[in-house]
């Protein structure tokens, strides 16, 4: 009887350990994502209108957290308590959608990717989607995507050792002949109390980006290799209310499909920056002229009238005096200017859509355009003219009309056609 008994108990025994097994069994392979796991999960914010990654934040299953976006990365070891807490709001996570929840052009991408085992799930949003209150898996996404953000903004603001810095950005002069060179100037300041430090990935402190968008249209970047190019990582330490120097010598040129050439005439941006932290950077402006013209200009773009809910487009053509006399342009007509819109292909498959007619009424006029000074010349026309078709990028060439000075400026433009339902809600 004794050992009937026995054996019963171990069989009991036997059952209750098996169904625990299974237990936990179903709880690995049914929940990849309650918070008794142990997850990898990868935080990116991405996009926007520069593109690129702004922020990446990695917490591995240890609850160890870096902030990789910045250099050095940034870590810290988050609590069992934190780290929790940040884990139950994945509970569910694999409810979410797989596609990508993507409603605006140039908008802030953000993504998380959450892994357990051989289980990845990877969930994506942007900026508009995120605004959705009615959407229930927005809302849950949103929550996770808040708590990492703040995660990553305290890591950054307790551990970057480049916080308090300023910096200034200058430019030797903003009107430059073909061939001259600019001198740039960066200057990074430690206003604060205590030692700061800025840290570089390789040789490269800071960097500029060349921008013109009037034909032909120039955008260069210098360093070209600074995502890829890992040598010479270096460092700038700064005491309190020290400042650093840093000059260099822009021989204007840029590079073309591979050949390097002289940056062309034209009205040009600059935009300079320290490519170490988070620094503040700066826009400047300047102008390559040719000497034996006393004008420089470009073709303004009229973002009012460009949307299909405009029935007209403002033609624009700025002219700059860059000289330090008066210039005084003749008109022989009360028409300024003149113009002919393309579709917007290569230069030999380019298609003449509308050609200004050409006023001429012996209605002559002068204009001058004082030194260094600037005058903006416009010419409306009805988008039913324009023979836009179902295209919005145009080629657009507009001729100033001065009979002492001949005087032309190209570039690329965006029009929609007019729409009647554009304004119906």
């Amino acid at each position: 009887m004794k050992k009937r008994i026995k054996s019963i108990l171990v069989q009991i025994t036997g059952l209750i350990v098996f169904s625990i097994f299974l237990t936990f069994s179903n709880l690995s392979c049914n929940s990849p994502t309650g918070p008794q796991d142990t997850p990898y999960i990868t935080y990116i914010v991405s996009g926007g209108f520069t593109g690129g990654i702004h922020t990446k934040l990695v917490i591995d299953e240890y609850g160890a957290a870096s902030l990789e976006s910045e250099y050095p990365a940034l870590k810290r070891q988050l609590t069992p308590e934190q780290y929790h807490s940040l884990l139950i709001l994945f509970d569910d996570f694999e409810k979410l959608p797989d596609s990508a929840m993507i409603r605006c052009v140039d908008s802030f991408i953000y993504t998380v990717e959450y892994k357990v085992g051989s289980y990845t799930k990877i969930v994506s949003a942007d900026n508009c989607a995120l605004f959705d209150s009615t959407n229930f898996y927005i809302e849950k996404f949103k929550s996770i995507v808040n708590q990492l953000n703040y995660l990553a903004n305290q890591i950054y603001n307790e551990q970057a050792s480049w916080i308090g810095l300023t910096a200034e950005y200058k430019i030797d002069k903003n009107i430059y002949k073909i061939g001259e060179q600019v001198k740039l100037t960066y200057i990074l300041k430690n206003p604060t109390n205590k030692e700061r430090t800025m840290y570089f990935k390789n040789q490269y402190k800071f960097q500029f980006l060349i921008y013109k968008t009037d034909y032909p249209l120039v955008y260069y970047t210098y360093p070209e290799d600074y995502e890829t190019n890992t040598t010479n990582p270096d460092k700038i330490t700064l005491a309190p209310g020290e400042e650093k120097t840093i000059n260099y010598i822009w021989d204007k040129k840029i590079k073309d499909h591979e050949n390097w050439i002289q940056a062309p005439v034209g009205m040009y941006s600059i935009s300079m920056s320290f490519v170490g932290g988070k620094v503040n950077g700066n826009y400047l402006f300047f102008d390559i002229i040719d000497p034996s013209i006393p004008i420089e200009g470009k073709v303004v773009p009229d973002y009012n009238g460009e949307g299909s809910y405009s029935k007209n487009y403002n033609f624009q053509l700025l002219v700059k005096n860059w000289m330090n006399s008066p210039v005084t342009l003749d008109f022989p007509n009360s028409q300024k200017i003149s113009l002919q819109l393309y579709s917007n292909d290569i230069p030999s498959k380019r298609e003449l859509l509308y050609e200004s007619n050409l006023v001429i009424d012996n209605q002559s006029s002068q204009i001058t355009i004082p030194a260094q000074g600037e005058e903006t010349f416009s010419y409306v026309q009805n988008k039913d003219s324009l023979n836009l078709g179902d295209i919005y990028w145009f080629y657009v060439k507009i001729k100033l009309l001065a009979q002492n000075l001949n005087f032309e400026k190209d570039a690329g433009i965006s029009i929609y056609q007019y729409s009647d339902n554009s304004n119906k809600k």
